[in-house]
């Protein structure tokens, strides 16, 4: 059996003008749909479990998981905030091209964003690789895969939250623009060009942030709307600043992974020590109120 997930971004930001639909032309009996309903949702939402009741209860728990994962929100914008400040102390103040390549990259995807034509089938074939991607690294098997400007799918031999909203927080076409500058060092050595790295990271990091942001608010995403939404912000939120945070331990000369790892920890620690301390207080303050045993 193959999942489908899919994805829509259309100009007009009109959600209802276009949805998947299942050809009437053949049984499609890989992915067991009735032809005569629209696919215009993931196929996993109709098949979240044999009853809506199910259905139901996962999304529910992954509701108290949002809320769990609250104090991990703040801890790591701490961290993110601590990690921008110690790099941008270094980068600007010694003059170094690092952070001005990255500036750079990620301004002028701004200005292109913003006065041009937006290649939404760009942007479309990275979310549907982005699928396809983490699937394979969570060893399903990855089926058709259909790119077009109004949005597109990818057939998977399975699903989980993490391929369902991987395109909403991995930086796609950044983190292939990383892997294809270090494959290229490595056959020809370009010491000299790292600066380009910085460029094209800065460019990719905020293609990924516009898109993402436009097609989360200006449309309904059928990812977001079967992990359900508070639960898809929370961990689209979370990933977004660990991808961020793991980037720049990479990447940044002045930032090893180990100083990240403490100073994570650390804000996680007070992060989550008065998030149950507050709760503690909340807990007396109703037992005192009268509340019944």
């Amino acid at each position: 059996m193959f999942y489908v997930t899919d994805c829509r971004c259309c100009g007009s930001f009109n959600s209802s003008s276009f949805s998947s639909k299942a050809s009437s032309k053949s049984p499609c009996q890989s992915l067991h749909i009735n032809q005569d309903r629209p696919l215009d949702r993931p196929f996993f939402a109709f098949r979240c479990g044999d009853s809506s009741a199910r259905c139901d209860g996962v999304k529910l728990l992954k509701f108290f998981l949002a809320i769990v994962l609250l104090p991990a929100c703040v801890s790591l914008t701490m961290t993110a905030l601590k990690v921008a400040r110690h790099v941008a102390s270094v980068a600007w103040s010694d003059g170094r091209w690092a952070g001005w390549a990255f500036a750079a990259g990620y301004g002028l995807w701004l200005v292109v964003f913003c006065l041009l034509p937006r290649p939404m089938r760009t942007y479309v074939l990275g979310h549907e690789l982005t699928h396809a991607l983490w699937a394979l690294m969570m060893g399903a098997r990855v089926g058709r895969l259909r790119v077009s400007k109004q949005g597109g799918e990818v057939q998977t031999s399975k699903t989980n939250w993490a391929i369902t909203l991987a395109p909403y927080f991995f930086p796609f076409y950044a983190m292939l623009f990383i892997v294809l500058f270090f494959v290229s060092h490595w056959i020809w050595g370009l010491e000299r060009h790292l600066w380009l790295l910085f460029f094209l990271v800065g460019l990719g990091w905020s293609f990924h942030v516009t898109f993402t942001l436009m097609v989360l608010f200006a449309t309904r995403q059928p990812d977001v709307q079967s992990q359900g939404y508070f639960f898809s912000a929370v961990v689209i939120y979370l990933m977004n600043l660990v991808m961020i945070l793991a980037a720049t331990a990479a990447l940044a000369e002045s930032i090893r992974f180990l100083d990240l790892g403490r100073w994570l920890f650390a804000d996680l620690w007070e992060a989550y020590r008065w998030a149950l301390d507050k709760l503690g207080w909340l807990w007396h303050r109703l037992r005192a109120d009268g509340l019944p045993r």
